[in-house]
């Protein structure tokens, strides 16, 4: 619950509300922006409309289930026929798990997460020192910087990856083969029970759709994690300049002591919740996501060095590697 609902009953409430209003512009100035228009897309952010972030988590929810039955259906028809096929429709049901298990935890941390919001605008409102502050947007520019690189590196990596299958359909249109065409690829290989040929476009349409919805769930979580542990960091170093302060010697020093230590202790004490809160929400889901990205790791790796590869084939793969490890 925000804290402005404690003052409900107090004569200055709209004051209060007022300042509260204020504080929350936070989210919406340059430092959070990004991250704060990815989690209303997705209904995680825990100030829009609730029927707005139902509706929408409902939504992605039925298409990540719908994103499983196209890769559990070659599973069972090429069940110890064709283990290259198996091992591909087997990292793609892992990605989706680990793009499910994001969102899980964003709807789950919710609630915990508005506590570090409100307390990451009350910081912006009550820091008021020059230098200070000056740390505090020191901190929340890194914030911003780490989230449109992961964002920007996923993009990229996404447009890589979705335009590898077209390149054989590029070739047949530029460079077109006497005898036939070139096999065209797919960006999920899933089993849809249609001719793959006859409905090529529409298939691509479909897995280009997924990738592209679950590129967004993974490029709004995450930032938004990166985003608050920057603000974090920027509150330690406040504590730092605070006992540097402390220690200069001198009269004024010494007068403001005593001050600036309770200040000190307040504030990290206030930091100490943060993090636990912070680590209550994202332990289990980091835990899951390294136990996925080693498993994918492995998977490719193993159908890289048992099975024969096209050159395209090495190029996704190798990229794929390259994907997992940075993320």
């Amino acid at each position: 619950m925000p804290d402005i609902f404690i003052y409900a009953n107090c004569p200055n409430f709209q004051e209060k509300k007022k300042e509260y209003n204020k504080s929350m512009e936070l989210f919406d100035s340059r430092y959070f922006i990004i991250n704060n228009t990815c989690m209303k897309l997705l209904g995680i952010w825990p100030y829009s409309s609730h029927v707005k972030n139902y509706l929408r988590r409902c939504g992605l929810g039925l298409f990540l289930l719908s994103c499983y039955l196209p890769q559990f259906i070659p599973l069972y028809m090429y069940f110890g026929e064709d283990m290259d096929q198996m091992i591909q429709n087997i990292g793609v049901i892992l990605y989706v798990f680990g793009t499910s298990v994001k969102l899980i935890t964003g709807v789950t941390a919710k609630d915990r997460m508005k506590i570090v919001y409100e307390k990451t605008a009350r910081d912006f409102q009550t820091i008021v020192d020059k230098e200070e502050r000056n740390i505090l947007f020191e901190y929340s520019e890194r914030g911003r910087t780490l989230s449109i690189t992961f964002i920007i590196y996923m993009w990229i990596a996404l447009a890589i990856y979705v335009g590898l299958p077209m390149g054989p359909l590029v070739l047949d249109y530029f460079i077109p083969l006497q005898n036939g065409s070139r096999e065209r690829g797919f960006v999920w290989k899933g089993e849809y029970l249609v001719d793959p040929d006859k409905y090529y476009l529409t298939i691509y349409a479909v897995e280009l759709f997924s990738s592209v919805l679950s590129v967004t769930i993974l490029s709004s979580v995450g930032p938004m994690y990166q985003a608050i542990v920057e603000h974090c960091l920027g509150l330690f170093v406040i504590v730092k300049f605070r006992l540097q302060i402390c220690t200069r010697g001198g009269k004024k020093a010494e007068e403001e002591s005593y001050r600036l230590i309770v200040k000190i202790i307040r504030l990290h004490n206030d930091i100490i919740e943060f993090t636990r809160i912070i680590e209550a929400s994202y332990t289990s889901y980091f835990f899951i996501e390294m136990d996925i990205t080693i498993s994918l790791v492995t998977l490719i790796s193993v159908n890289a060095s048992i099975f024969d590869t096209a050159p395209d084939r090495l190029l996704e793969i190798m990229l794929l590697i390259f994907v997992q490890n940075f993320h």
